[in-house]
């Protein structure tokens, strides 16, 4: 059958192009007409600025949300019609297997039924806030942490909310006004570091006990070195962006003050997780994406000022704003009803 697929064609090109999906269903098979599609601005802008892998030509995506129209013979948890979040890429059909791989990316598997109670354009971004989810994981927060989030991109403002949602006492910090802006009215206090350093910011919001956590939400090694003297002993500072770009610093005086205070750097790749929730298992990926999603029906997480709707026919456009104008979007999910 034929498809309209976002492709990267080459570095800064998207463009929605016809290809060819297999209709036919093996026996585990599902396919969907995809309602929804979330970007992923770090991975998929890296990839569409060239500096991440695959390089282009490619096809991206993971966070897929669909109506069911076809089943294989032996899928049992889903039925047609169902609306149900998949790892496949930005195309108007998607074709999946119903059993999840293992643990790590589930790419072209199936994730979970959408429950009845979410947005449909929330649930494309269930996803996104799994990844966030990880920092929480990671870093065991308490309720009372004092915690500043640097970035308040869709992942570190998505991380803000959940890090506020598990009882920390956050702070976000990034230079964009607008961001500031919206994670003010999720209720998030914020702060510029423009002409500051971020020991004078911690030391004000801290009122001097300095942070117990800090999540990285940005592309920012060359801050870790002034960060460490932020965290308190026992601190625990938290990579959550992506680490492409090549920084120097001195690292002696940095292991020094890291062994000194007991401090953690922790990674937050979620990739490791199972992905089917099972009674023996605490964290997992579809267990993360139904937490999500009843933290956002209990009013407990605010999605939808995150989120820009956006037509796949605009992609390249989309794409440079995402890459290249970090004030014009936060967070943008394609529409595919747009292009119907």
């Amino acid at each position: 059958m034929k498809v309209k697929r976002m492709t990267f064609t080459e570095i800064n090109q998207a463009v929605l192009v016809e290809g060819e999906l297999d209709d036919k269903l093996k026996p585990t098979e599902i396919l969907s007409r995809t309602l929804y599609s979330g970007i992923s601005a770090g991975t998929e802008g890296a990839i569409y600025a060239g500096y991440a892998e695959p390089k282009p030509p490619t096809t991206s995506g993971s966070s897929n949300v669909g109506e069911v129209i076809a089943v294989g013979s032996e899928v049992k948890s889903i039925k047609i019609g169902d609306k149900v979040i998949s790892w496949c890429n930005h195309d108007d059909y998607a074709k999946f297997d119903e059993n999840p791989r293992e643990y790590g990316w589930n790419g072209f598997r199936l994730g979970i039924k959408v429950p009845d109670y979410l947005p449909l354009h929330h649930a494309a971004v269930l996803y996104h806030y799994n990844i966030s989810m990880s920092a929480i994981r990671h870093s065991q927060v308490k309720p009372g942490d004092d915690v500043l989030i640097i970035g308040a991109g869709f992942i570190g403002a998505a991380a803000a909310q959940l890090y506020a949602a598990a009882g920390a006492l956050v702070t976000v910090a990034d230079i964009s006004e607008k961001r500031l802006g919206i994670m003010q009215k999720c209720g998030i206090p914020t702060v510029n570091p423009i002409g500051l350093s971020y020991q004078d910011i911690v030391e004000e919001i801290t009122q001097g006990r300095k942070l117990h956590q800090c999540v990285m939400a940005v592309e920012g090694g060359n801050l870790i070195s002034e960060l460490v003297e932020c965290m308190r002993v026992y601190g625990c500072i938290t990579l959550l962006g992506g680490y492409r770009k090549e920084t120097m610093i001195n690292i002696a005086p940095l292991f020094d003050r890291i062994n000194g205070n007991s401090l953690r750097i922790q990674g937050a790749g979620g990739m490791g997780f199972p992905v089917a929730e099972k009674p023996f298992l605490h964290d997992t990926h579809n267990g993360n994406y139904r937490q999500i999603a009843e933290l956002m029906h209990r009013g407990k997480l605010a999605p939808e000022p995150l989120i820009s709707l956006v037509s796949p026919a605009d992609c390249q456009q989309v794409l440079q704003d995402l890459v290249y104008d970090k004030e014009k979007y936060l967070g943008c999910v394609f529409d595919w009803n747009k292009i119907r």
